[in-house]
């Protein structure tokens, strides 16, 4: 089982549930989720529950191309098509005929791409760059993002074409209760890859890990605990060894935040909150706080803005 998809955590168990009921389908899937938490292995996951797992499973990124690249990447090019074209390429739609087509970061596609992965979508039908003849694949695509792609520079056509199925992979803040779980599935695997003796947390590692915000997911605790493996000799790891931020540390930064202000500097900080947000304009910023314009005059560090 890929470490992705360890865990007991009510959050997991219900993606994972739609993940394999789209399983058994031929719906689009789109699956969201922060940098991370294993949206590709979910896409994987469908792909080999599904009528097509014999088939190709093909991965696109599509932030790692620019749009005439990633163009010709997905649907491929003949001979002569752009300058460096010195040979025909069939394209990843052409690879993963019959089987599965994951589209990483669907929301950096750029629109012109998105038109023509739309037409694909509803006719099965594509164009190589630079050929004018009409090619056919049977695909399933699946996508993934960890944008909301309703509002901005993605086509809502698109999106509704895509989000046949949604589902959403939890971040591993979420999930605090299967890190025991990943932590030991990391651990044994590293202390095989590195030829050591099996490695363990001692109980100050274990909090820490449950501790943290884990801003970068399944993928952050993986590296966390290699490094510390490679790093530290021995076979158990403690909470110094993690390089995580100290609890007391956060807790003192939160107790600085909480900490009350004396009246004068709070008011004075509304006062040039407010003139910021009007543009200088005093009376303007008057009325929202619901005060005189002449209580905002009379302050000195104000006078020079009128």
């Amino acid at each position: 089982m890929d470490c992705n998809m360890i865990g007991q955590s009510p959050l997991l168990i219900e993606a994972l549930e739609r993940a394999d009921k789209a399983a058994n389908s031929a719906a689009r899937v789109l699956v969201t989720g922060e940098t991370g938490t294993g949206k590709e292995m979910l896409a994987r996951r469908i792909h080999a529950g599904s009528r097509r797992a014999m088939k190709p499973f093909v991965a696109l990124n599509c932030a790692s191309l620019s749009p005439e690249l990633m163009e010709s990447e997905l649907f491929g090019h003949v001979k002569g098509a752009f300058t460096t074209a010195l040979r025909d390429h069939g394209g990843l739609v052409a690879q993963a005929d019959g089987g599965t087509l994951f589209l990483d970061e669907i929301a950096e596609m750029a629109p012109a791409l998105q038109a023509k992965l739309l037409r694909f979508i509803e006719t099965g039908e594509y164009r190589r760059v630079g050929e004018a003849s009409l090619r056919r694949a049977d695909v399933r695509v699946i996508a993934a993002t960890h944008r909301d792609l309703r509002g901005g520079d993605f086509r809502d056509d698109l999106y509704f074409r895509l989000a046949v199925v949604t589902i959403a992979m939890p971040p591993l803040r979420d999930r605090a209760a299967d890190i025991p779980l990943l932590a030991a599935h990391f651990l044994t695997a590293i202390a095989a890859q590195e030829n050591r003796a099996p490695l363990r947390l001692d109980a100050s590692a274990l909090a820490a890990l449950q501790r943290h915000s884990w801003p970068g997911n399944i993928r952050e605790l993986h590296n966390t605990l290699y490094s510390a493996a490679v790093m530290h000799d021995g076979d158990t790891l403690t909470a110094a060894m993690l390089a995580l931020p100290a609890l007391e540390d956060s807790m003192k930064l939160m107790r600085e935040a909480a900490k009350p202000q004396p009246l004068w500097r709070v008011e004075q900080a509304a006062i040039d909150a407010a003139i910021d947000y009007c543009g200088g304009n005093i009376p303007h910023a008057a009325r929202l706080l619901e005060v005189s314009p002449s209580t905002l005059y009379r302050r000195p560090k104000n006078r020079a803005r009128v």
